[in-house]
């Protein structure tokens, strides 16, 4: 993985956040931060502008979907959590 590659996916993350699809917008920035420090981790470099690279997408709420955002954010990500680990529930906001 080089830097320009990096640099293509925090540019496509960061067009999907500005169309407001956050939710394909954050499952990118998981897959290229896990992408990344794969890459590190097998001898990619260099590894600080790597990771510098790809944290840019930290810069992005994730948090506060804002006013249009789908309302059962969260009951999805509940869902998933429970179906993970049967016996937990996890409140909605």
């Amino acid at each position: 993985m080089t830097l320009d590659d990096i640099r293509r996916r925090v540019d496509k993350i960061f067009r999907r956040y500005e169309l407001r699809d956050w939710e394909n917008a954050a499952a990118y920035e998981c897959r290229l931060h896990r992408d990344v420090l794969r890459a590190i981790a097998n001898g990619s470099g260099p590894p600080t502008e790597l990771a510098a690279e790809a944290l840019r997408t930290t810069e992005l709420d994730f948090e506060s979907y804002g006013p249009e955002s789908p309302p059962d954010v969260d009951l999805r990500a509940a869902r998933l959590t429970a179906d993970a680990h049967p016996g937990t529930e996890r409140s909605s906001r």
